[in-house]
């Protein structure tokens, strides 16, 4: 009999929004062979202390699980768990221990999770275990960990079940400081996963005493075909959201460098800059820079392209542009390479791993003309790239035969354990 994993992912694909964490789906279904899944969206309600209290003698504050869908296999459910929120509260003792018991927080740690949040926590996640409101499973698995570690940490403790944790995200998001307890799930978990060893330097850089465990990306290759077609007048293509992240302002001065600098015509295609709601952001300004820009009338601008039509999108293009600031292991940058797409990058994260000269090129964040001098040397044909090459590297290192095996070694090793 298969062994069952929760996921308890911080993103997850619905209706209104297919885009949003779709490769975490897709990650359960290519492990389907060997484990069952049940996945369970999160939502935490924090209420004013006082309140919570009142709500809790009249017992209120019990958690709600709904069943989703079983979609391919996948038990899906939503758990809202209802927490109390103590503002003044961690403000005052996190100020009493730097001052009066001369205790700093520890290094990486920006702020104390008050017990009585991880106590309804831990009593919301037993209602469940008590009333048989989730199917059995053998390890929980959270994911980001930073936002579902605590969580994951407490369903391992109610269930007495192993607790896997991955990091996909920046670490800490910026702007955002991590908890006590949320370093003390991190650390109390069984595995701890990372998808590069860009993310691996981060997560140690704020002292999360861990020992990672590199399992790279899933990108299926079976759904992606080698790009034969060269095509008359080259095309770059980059594929992702409008957020600061993906610096847009560095590829529309790259490309305009390039416009400057290139003898040959040349197409560029900006892809998926509005899909993901949420994470896009003001798509219509970026419609007006690239208006605005050298580029235009090199420009064809697709809002959103859906899981069906992204292999079509890259056989029609001949280089894969990337201007991120930061990234774990991009999945486009591996889908492009899948293709057999040439890769040229920053240095966000993740790409060091496998992009080298014979996959593409890769430059510093802000080198902008980098990146244009090798997509004009693409154009002049003064470097080749061997597209069935790259194709057969990706997926040696990141197809889904290698991707399962490694990650389902995990599983098995802590579930065994």
């Amino acid at each position: 009999m298969k062994p069952t994993i929760l996921m308890l992912p911080s993103w997850y694909p619905t209706k209104e929004n297919p885009h949003n964490g779709c490769f975490f789906r897709e990650q359960a279904l290519a492990m389907q062979e060997k484990f069952n899944f049940v996945v369970v969206t999160y939502k935490c309600k924090k209420e004013i202390a006082f309140f919570y209290v009142i709500k809790k003698l009249l017992k209120f504050t019990k958690p709600k699980i709904t069943f989703v869908q079983d979609d391919e296999g996948l038990k899906e459910y939503h758990l809202i768990i209802k927490v109390p929120q103590f503002i003044v509260w961690d403000l005052f003792i996190e100020r009493f221990n730097q001052v009066v018991k001369r205790q700093p927080l520890p290094q990486g740690i920006g702020k104390i999770e008050h017990q009585m949040v991880q106590k309804a926590r831990e009593k919301s996640i037993l209602y469940l275990k008590m009333n048989n409101l989730l199917p059995h499973f053998d390890c929980v698995y959270s994911l980001t960990a930073q936002d579902m570690a605590s969580l994951g940490n407490d369903f391992s403790k109610v269930y007495s079940v192993p607790h896997v944790t991955a990091e996909h995200a920046p670490f800490p998001w910026p702007g955002h400081v991590l908890s006590d307890y949320t370093v003390k799930s991190i650390e109390n978990a069984d595995a701890f996963l990372a998808i590069s060893n860009d993310k691996i330097r981060q997560v140690l850089l704020q002292n999360v005493k861990v020992k990672p465990i590199w399992v790279g990306n899933l990108c299926d290759e079976s759904q992606f075909k080698l790009t034969t077609e060269k095509h008359e007048i080259p095309t770059f293509l980059i594929v992702a959201a409008n957020s600061f992240y993906k610096n847009f302002d560095l590829f529309i001065k790259a490309m305009e460098e390039l416009k400057r600098i290139a003898l040959k015509d040349f197409n560029i295609i900006i892809a998926g800059y509005n899909s993901n709601k949420g994470y896009s952001q003001n798509a219509n300004e970026l419609e007006s820079k690239i208006q605005k820009s050298l580029i235009a009338e090199n420009t064809q601008m697709i809002e959103a392209v859906s899981r069906e039509e992204i292999p079509t999108l890259y056989n029609s293009c001949d280089v894969f542009v990337m201007t991120s600031i930061q990234e774990g292991l991009p999945v486009s940058a591996l889908e492009a390479s899948m293709s057999g797409l040439p890769v040229i990058s920053t240095r966000c994260g993740g790409v060091e791993d496998y992009v080298d000269d014979s996959m593409g090129r890769i430059f510093s964040i802000t080198d902008y003309k980098g990146i244009a001098n090798a997509c004009n040397q693409f154009l002049n044909g003064e470097i080749k790239f061997d597209n069935k090459a790259i194709r057969e590297k990706a997926i040696s290192l990141f197809g889904k035969e290698a991707f399962v095996e490694r990650i389902s070694k995990v599983f098995f090793d802590v579930i065994n354990i």
